[in-house]
This record gives structure tokens, sequence and C-alpha cells, in this order.
């Protein structure tokens, strides 16, 4: 099981100053970061938006359940559409993308960070469930939960 802690904080900002290794956070099937965290990620110029477009441009809806890990940014793609009034996330896709991230990084030691309530704001999940989820993750991985003050 991963080490989880909570801290407050930007999870942009703790990549950005190398606080942590990667920051990971849901994402759609369609290549667009138009709000939230993505959002920041793509105004911040991480090379992350490109890579993660070219991906959902080519695997098209197939890319749900899949990471595009890149330098310093998860993609996880856990959502098919965006901006819904319902739950767009989906559990199962998420738990995949942890998945694959977890055996990405299998036998290293990592910190990724992610943002209080991922894949639980504009994604319409629910919090513990996305929380439990995490246990996906093996003890090399360290979980570092930032919520913005």
């Amino acid at each position: 099981m991963p080490k989880i802690i909570n801290m407050p904080g930007n999870a942009v900002t703790a990549v950005m100053c190398s606080e942590v290794d990667y920051i990971m956070h849901c994402c759609n099937a369609k290549g667009v970061m138009g709000s939230g965290i993505a959002k920041e990620i793509k105004e911040n110029r991480f090379p992350s938006f490109m890579q993660y477009k070219m991906f959902c441009d080519q695997h098209k809806d197939n890319s749900l359940g899949k990471a595009v890990i890149t330098r310093d940014v998860i993609n996880a793609i856990a959502q098919l559409n965006y901006g819904g009034a319902t739950r767009e996330v989906h559990y199962g896709a998420l738990a995949r993308t942890f998945v694959q991230v977890n055996n990405f990084f299998k036998g290293q030691t990592v910190k990724i960070a992610i943002p209080y309530n991922m894949a639980s704001d504009r994604a319409g999940g629910d919090w513990e469930v996305v929380k439990e989820l995490l246990r996906l993750f093996d003890d090399n991985i360290t979980i570092i939960i930032y919520k913005l003050n």
C-alpha cells in the first residue's frame, strides 16, 4: 500500500518546484484541458499537453483507462467526455490508469502529487471512492494530496 500524505498547497507548483516527481490528474478522452487543474497544467506549458492531445487524437475513445506518462505529468484518462451535469469519471478506467502507473514505476521510489478532489470536482466522482482506489499503488509510491488553501 502506498504512503498517502495530505498537504496544503498547489500540486502544479509542487511539480514545477521539484517537490515531487510527477503530478497526476484525471482527464478526458477528447484531448481537451479546459478547466480546473488540467487547464492550469496546459497553461503552464508542460510538454505533456501535446503528448496527451496527440494520444487522444490517435486513439479516440479507446484511450479511456490509459495513462499518458510524460516527463512530469501523468494524464489519467478516466472520462470519455467533460463538462456534463452528471458523473463523467469512470471508476474502472481510473483504476486501470492507477495499475498502469504502478506497473510503470515498479521498483522505483516515486513521489506523485495529486490535487485534492481529483476526479471528484469537475468529473463528478466521489472523493471517498477515489481515495480508496489510491490504495492500488504499491509502497514504493508516495501519493501527496495537495489541497489549495
